[in-house]
């Protein structure tokens, strides 16, 4: 008996048109419910946009204006006066007194230095004497006038200090070196033999200075020329002031 239903044509025609029409429901059906809730998101509201944050502007004071309030051009009000800038006086250039021109009194012989005048006696070897001697002599005699010149070093500050002590107190006054001159010339007998014992005390104290700083700067030229050569301007220069 199924099999003749299933054979008759007019049967499996309704049931293709049956399928059909579910299908056709189904889609239909699904169109309208993504139809609705499109449209009911639409009926929200939409989001607020975030808008500048207003300054909120202070009314003016009723009545009382005395404290000099005012305006600003955006229309709010400034209770106080804005610091007004300070008239600060000008001060008058400094005024510098002009002292009177001391001169120290120094001797035609003094117009040298101690230092250059050991330097070009006989007190001190000069340079061909020197190269003649060897590195260890040379080591040797450097550190001995080194260590001499550090112990004569405090005689003859003090000697020196004892003899500018004396001028000072006699020329404090003084403001020409002529008036030096005199002065010192009426106080001979104090100021020459304090200026001897400076001028000895600094003499052999340079003799040592002078002497160790040419024994070393021959051990220095005698290294430069073995390990660094120089150029000739370089060499004229270095002994120069031998």
């Amino acid at each position: 008996m199924l099999k003749d239903l299933f054979s008759n044509r007019l049967f499996i025609g309704a049931l293709a048109f049956f399928i059909l029409c579910v299908v056709g429901g189904t889609l239909y059906i699904s169109h309208v419910e993504k139809q609705g809730v499109e449209e009911l998101a639409t009926d929200e509201d939409p989001v607020k946009q975030v808008t500048e944050k207003q300054q909120p502007t202070a009314e003016a004071p009723v009545g009382d204006t005395s404290k000099g309030g005012h305006f600003h051009e955006d229309g709010t009000w400034h209770a106080e006066p804005h610091d007004a800038p300070v008239d600060r006086p000008v001060l008058p250039p400094l005024q510098v007194q002009e002292t009177p021109k001391f001169v120290k009194p120094v001797s035609d012989s003094q117009d040298v230095t101690i230092a250059e005048q050991v330097a070009a006696s006989g007190d001190v070897p000069d340079r061909e004497a020197f190269e003649a001697m060897s590195d260890e002599q040379l080591s040797e005699l450097m550190a001995t006038s080194y260590e001499k010149a550090r112990e004569l070093s405090p005689k003859m500050n003090a000697a020196l200090r004892e003899w500018a002590k004396v001028v000072d107190d006699l020329t404090r006054h003084a403001k020409t070196r002529a008036e030096n001159d005199a002065i010192l010339a009426e106080n001979a007998d104090r100021v020459q033999p304090l200026r001897k014992a400076m001028e000895s005390a600094a003499w052999e104290y340079q003799v040592y200075a002078v002497t160790g700083r040419r024994a070393s700067k021959i051990l220095q030229a005698r290294f430069l020329m073995e390990h660094e050569p120089q150029t000739d301007a370089f060499w004229t220069n270095f002994w120069t002031n031998f």
